[in-house]
């Protein structure tokens, strides 16, 4: 099996976990239980090429498919994901030793501190006091991915595409996405990031994706949070003699808003087909029939997972569309933007 056949089937096995695991409630917004790391735990014997396409492949595919792939998330995603998977590639191969649950629970550990690393650089260093619950919680969930990786293994064959018919990339829409989340990230105050996301959901709407409130409300609760710990401006009142401060809160809520809004907005744009006939689009459609044969077969989760792995072919055409012309995409692109402006003149001041 050519390397390239190998990390095309374990990333796309990865992102079929990752979507599994969409359906799992997070205790926080950013946290993943780490099911799509069984992949990788099963692919820590390829060579350094191999793997390194794995890692790459596993992290631009889940923030596509989960919709965060036009967003601060993605970086998040490359962080965790590159230093976890090295740190467990090197462990596994200078000493053979280690057993895999050992592997694992490391790998989870670098994982939640890369995670609290990258969002305390943009919510605060209050984010860091997450850092205990979320390796409590990272543990068991090692241990039940270093189980799974143990159970199946890498097939001789790897399933056959029946045909291709997608489109070549439209450049159009990545360049006024850059533009886009640029804007968001750059606009100032909560009033301003409450209109952006405003601006987003809309488009989210228009592009036929619903809107789900509770991990808009988590990602605000985190925020302020994380925040609140860092005193910012006029005490309001305190809690248990902790100062509450006014910009803390306010400062919380336009990170806040300004997440949620990139998240929206890339969330419309995950039905865009990008990837033309590239790698990437190979893993995004045999994901997705690992994913129709999950929902298709009947029977317990053991059953359903192994008929899954056993797909022989798949059919790459893709179904996704991209139901919102340029045309609009181009004026909340500029919305964005003239929010971003009118943030930084003070317009209320």
């Amino acid at each position: 099996m050519r390397f390239r056949d190998k990390a095309v089937y374990l990333a796309s096995l990865s992102l079929f976990f990752s979507s599994l695991e969409l359906f799992v409630p997070k205790p926080l917004p950013f946290f993943r239980l780490g099911l799509a790391n069984i992949p990788v735990m099963m692919g820590l014997g390829l060579d350094i090429r191999s793997f390194s396409a794995l890692l790459l492949l596993k992290a631009v595919g889940s923030s596509y498919i989960s919709g965060t792939f036009f967003s601060v998330f993605l970086l998040m995603s490359l962080l965790q994901t590159v230093l976890s998977g090295f740190a467990m590639y090197m462990l596994y191969r200078l000493s053979k030793n280690v057993s895999r649950y050992a592997v694992s629970a490391a790998g989870a550990a670098i994982s939640a501190v890369s995670q609290i690393f990258f969002a305390s650089a943009y919510a605060g260093r209050g984010a860091m006091s997450f850092l205990p619950i979320l390796l409590i919680i990272s543990l068991p969930a090692s241990v039940i991915t270093a189980y799974i990786s143990l159970k199946i293994g890498i097939p001789e064959e790897i399933p056959s595409a029946i045909k291709d018919t997608r489109n070549s990339t439209d450049i159009r829409i990545i360049v006024l996405a850059v533009i886009a989340i640029g804007a968001i990230m750059m606009t100032e105050g909560p009033v301003f990031a409450l209109l952006s996301f405003i601006t987003a959901c809309i488009l989210q709407a228009r592009s036929g994706k619903r809107i789900m409130l509770i991990p808009h409300i988590a990602m605000l609760a985190f925020m302020v949070i994380s925040s609140v710990l860092t005193p910012n401006g006029p005490v309001l009142f305190t809690i248990l003699g902790f100062p509450v401060t006014g910009g803390a809160i306010a400062e919380g809520i336009a990170r806040s808003l300004r997440l949620s809004s990139a998240a929206a907005f890339s969330l419309a744009l995950s039905s865009a087909d990008i990837w033309g006939r590239s790698i990437v689009s190979e893993v995004l459609a045999l994901s997705s029939a690992m994913l129709s044969s999950f929902r298709e077969t009947e029977g317990s989760l053991l059953n359903r997972i192994e008929s899954t792995l056993e797909l022989k072919t798949y059919n790459k055409t893709s179904d996704r569309r991209f139901n919102i012309t340029v045309f609009t995409l181009f004026l909340h692109s500029a919305v964005f933007m003239v929010l971003m402006f009118l943030s930084h003149i003070n317009i209320f001041a």
